[in-house]
């Protein structure tokens, strides 16, 4: 989803995807783009919609209540919306998640994994082990069964 800039955004929720008649949806919004109408001499904002019932893009102009509005000050809104919409993702990154794991433990499990010399220590750590000890431990297994039935 592209953030639309505030203005425009009630002008497409009242719309209608021209085919298939399905109500729009912010969501949807695929890009935004600025275009200057030569025979009226006004910008306006230019919406690609992919409509998530047919699947088809739709190209919406949208017009400015303000007919001085220039490209400029389209495009800025656009910047403006797309900036605060990047800062309210970075305020949920930010949020206490409830996890098991306290804080002392994933920095132990990290200082581990530092310590980790090559990859067979590692497979070892994750509880997963070599094929060479695998046989080995296979083979004893093996011989100490032979043992008991005799």
């Amino acid at each position: 989803m592209i953030p639309l800039p505030k203005w425009a955004r009630p002008y497409l929720l009242e719309k209608k995807c021209p085919l298939c008649d399905c109500q729009t949806n912010l969501k949807d919004v695929d890009a935004v783009g600025v275009k200057f109408r030569s025979e009226s001499s006004v910008a306006t904002l230019v919406v690609w919609y992919l409509c998530s019932v047919c699947e088809q893009y739709v190209a919406f102009m949208i017009d400015p209540d303000d007919e001085n509005i220039t490209t400029r000050d389209i495009a800025i809104s656009i910047v403006d919306s797309i900036d605060s919409s990047d800062k309210k993702i970075d305020t949920q990154k930010n949020k206490i998640t409830k996890s098991k794991i306290t804080q002392k433990e994933f920095n132990k499990f990290i200082k581990d994994l530092k310590d980790i010399k090559n990859h067979d220590d590692f497979m070892k750590y994750i509880g997963i082990p070599n094929k060479e000890n695998n046989k080995k431990d296979k083979e004893d297994n093996k011989s100490d069964n032979e043992n008991e039935n005799k």
